[in-house]
Order: C-alpha cells, then sequence, then structure tokens
C-alpha cells in the first residue's frame, strides 16, 4: 500500500485488511523478496496446486539470483525438486520488503493454467535423470485421519489381482508416514493409475505423466456437493479422470466400484499398447 493506493493482484482471498488489523510486534524486514504465499496455503494441496504454480514462469530468474528470499505459507518439499534451498524459505505470515515480487495467483481451490502445466512440466524435466519414464504402476492413496476408504484393503487385492495379469506394479501411497519426496517422485512418475479418496495426496498428480488415470472417491461437503477441484486440475494435466460418488459417501466405496472404471481403463491401455502384454 502506498498513500490510499492498494495493489492486489489475483490470488485466494484478496481481501487481508482483517488479517493485518491484529499484527503485533516488529515486522521483519528484508531486502528482496519473491512471494508465493496465498490463503490456506500451509495445507499441502494448496501448497502444491495454488501456490507453487505462482513461481513457475519466474523460475529460472530465481535460479538466476540466489540470494533473492522466497516467501511461503509453510513446507514445501516439491522446492527441492525445482532446485530452490530451503535456506532461503520465509514463513512468517506478515514481513516487510525493500523489493518485494508479487506474481498473480488464482483463485481458491483451482489450478491456474499455464503456470500449473509450465511447472509440471519442469518437475517432468528435473526428474527425468532418475529413468522414471515408464508407465509400469497402479497407485493406491492410503488416507488415515479423514476420507479414507472404509474397504480399503479389499480394494487393494482387487487391484493387485488384476495387475499382476498384466505385469503391472502395485504401490500404496500412505500418509501416516508420509514417504521421502523421492519415493513419491518415483511412485507417481511411474504411474498409470492413481486411486484414491478426495485428498491431498492426489496433489501428486503433479509428477503424473499425461494420460494418466486418476479414479477419485468424492465426498460430499458442508453444502451437500462435490468438490471437483482433481477433476479440473486433471484437465489442466492431460490426465484421465473418472469420478465416484454414492448416496453413502467416499469412505464406503467399494471393490465392485472401483472395478468397472479401472478394468476399462485396462483394456483400453493394452488395445492402444500402453501395456504390453
Amino acid at each position: 500500500m502506498h498513500g490510499h493506493l492498494k495493489i492486489v493482484p489475483q490470488r485466494c482471498k484478496r481481501n487481508i485488511s482483517t488479517f493485518c488489523s491484529v499484527i503485533s510486534g516488529p515486522i521483519p524486514v528484508y531486502k528482496e523478496v519473491f512471494t508465493i504465499s496465498q490463503f490456506w496455503g500451509k495445507g499441502f494441496y494448496h501448497g502444491t496446486v495454488e501456490n507453487l504454480p505462482r513461481m513457475a514462469l519466474d523460475l529460472p530468474f530465481l535460479l538466476k539470483h540466489p540470494h533473492i528470499k522466497i516467501h511461503v505459507a509453510g513446507r514445501m518439499e516439491y522446492l527441492t525438486l525445482l532446485g530452490i534451498d530451503n535456506s532461503r524459505l520465509i514463513t512468517k505470515p506478515i514481513i516487510k520488503a525493500d523489493i518485494l515480487y508479487m506474481p498473480p495467483g488464482g483463485p481458491c481451490g483451482n489450478s491456474p493454467l499455464l503456470s500449473t502445466q509450465i511447472l509440471a512440466s519442469t518437475l517432468a524435466s528435473n526428474v527425468k535423470g532418475n529413468a522414471l519414464n515408464k508407465r509400469d504402476t497402479i497407485v493406491l492413496i492410503k488416507r488415515s485421519k479423514k476420507r479414507w476408504f472404509d474397504n480399503h484393503y479389499s480394494i487393494l487385492r482387487m487391484i493387485m489381482i488384476h495387475a499382476s495379469k498384466l505385469n503391472l506394479k502395485v504401490e500404496v501411497f500412505n500418509d501416516n508416514p508420509l514417504p521421502h519426496i523421492n519415493k513419491t517422485v518415483e511412485m507417481f512418475s511411474r504411474a498409470l493409475i492413481v486411486i484414491g479418496p478426495h485428498g491431498a495426496g492426489a496433489s501428486n498428480l503433479l509428477l503424473s505423466q499425461p494420460g494418466t488415470l486418476f479414479i477419485e472417491g468424492l465426498c460430499y461437503d458442508s453444502t451437500n456437493r462435490a468438490n471437483l477441484c482433481y477433476r479440473n486440475m486433471a484437465q489442466v494435466l492431460g490426465l484421465r479422470y473418472y469420478g465416484l460418488i454414492y448416496p453413502d459417501q467416499c469412505m464406503a466405496i467399494t471393490a465392485n466400484q472401483i472395478e468397472t472404471p479401472l478394468l476399462e481403463f485396462l483394456r483400453a491401455a493394452v488395445e492402444n499398447k500402453l501395456i504390453l502384454r
């Protein structure tokens, strides 16, 4: 702000005046700061899918000038994949800067089109040296805190039966404990299919190759609607998407209900030689 002038770029939660009014104590001052922090950014989904794309267009500039600090809402594992050292990060909610770089953001809960595509392309280029181009894995996401599959183990058994017929691997992405970022890269980069209940683990689809299928168990929210943020993300990234929603909610989805889209995709993958028998 300067005088009566207030410049607010597009981002999640534009009006922050209510937050600024409760500041107490000294505010740290930095020379040059690049901010990607947005509201809800401490959450893995929002931090990865909404905040991180803000730096995608400017990543070459940031890598060229390592003295510039980067203001983030919280811990961001993906930054190491982009070549950004953790020593550059500022996580304090309110700061001042002599020079502040503030790239455009996006509306809450959505993946901005161009910057998300550039981010995914950059991540793919940075992990290519790990020989992860082969897609031979079905990933099942296992959540432990909320919105999990009650029938996780019967779903896993069903997947393993069909995967074994086609010499595909099966990996479980478990959030308790979370795997190391390198293991996450390996799982989702090699994924042919990702299956899971609605939740932050699906943000790792940023690492998946175009054409990967995401089968999502959708849940109703407090307004009795399904959150389609991962469908939108799949469209932006060129992934295939199949949403499952039933009156008894995502937690009660059965192996039989997931089996139908799974087998249909595997059949098409064999016919199109994505899978060689």
